[in-house]
């Protein structure tokens, strides 16, 4: 099966980055697991503190990572589009996220429940890989964000707009060139290839 005519069991077909740069080894392994979703606006897919069920895939559509303080203060502290993946702590034995995952732009993609994620990784060296990266470059991007947001005086204020990951097919990761003088905005873009 090439790349291009990826399905889920149901036929429907797969766009996410993740799903389609897999071995069709590993793929085929996850593949009777993922059950096609829609993901409509302000759905909510991960409560904050609560049990990790499924990890999405989505093809479409926006899903933002959202931070939420005991006094119901909350924060976006990523986003993921059809590059990647929620439950990310699921992938690496976790049970719960301290992050709430809410759709943002309406879209579609996959699920899978996370034991049977959990039990596939065990046998698909690659996709435990792909995870594994995605989860780190995920940390790099927070931390980043978390450093503009601290270093960067420009009220109101908002995260800098370089940290966010490319929707497109690019492996690149923006990052902003620290430090820098305060009240300067986000400095100029340097870009990162990761492999």
């Amino acid at each position: 099966m090439q790349t291009s005519e990826r399905t889920n069991p149901e036929g429907k077909p797969v766009s996410n980055i993740i799903l389609l740069s897999l071995s069709d080894s590993d793929y085929g392994s996850l593949r009777p697991h993922l059950e096609f979703v829609s993901l409509p606006n302000h759905r909510v897919l991960h409560e904050a503190g609560g049990k990790l069920e499924f990890a999405y895939f989505p093809n479409r559509g926006l899903i933002s990572l959202v931070v939420v303080m005991k006094d119901g203060k909350t924060a976006e502290a990523g986003i993921v589009g059809h590059e990647g993946f929620t439950g990310a702590l699921a992938a690496v034995g976790l049970k719960r996220s301290p992050l709430e995952a809410v759709v943002q732009i309406t879209g579609d993609g996959f699920r899978i429940d996370v034991e049977n994620l959990q039990n596939t990784l065990e046998s698909a060296p690659q996709l435990l890989q792909r995870l594994s990266r995605y989860v780190a470059i995920r940390g790099m991007q927070v931390a980043q964000t978390a450093a503009c947001n601290r270093l960067h005086l420009s009220p109101p204020r908002s995260p800098c707009p370089q940290t966010a990951p490319h929707r497109g097919r690019s492996r690149r990761v923006l990052s902003c060139h620290l430090p820098r003088p305060l009240g300067k905005g986000c400095p100029p873009v340097r870009h990162r290839r990761f492999r």
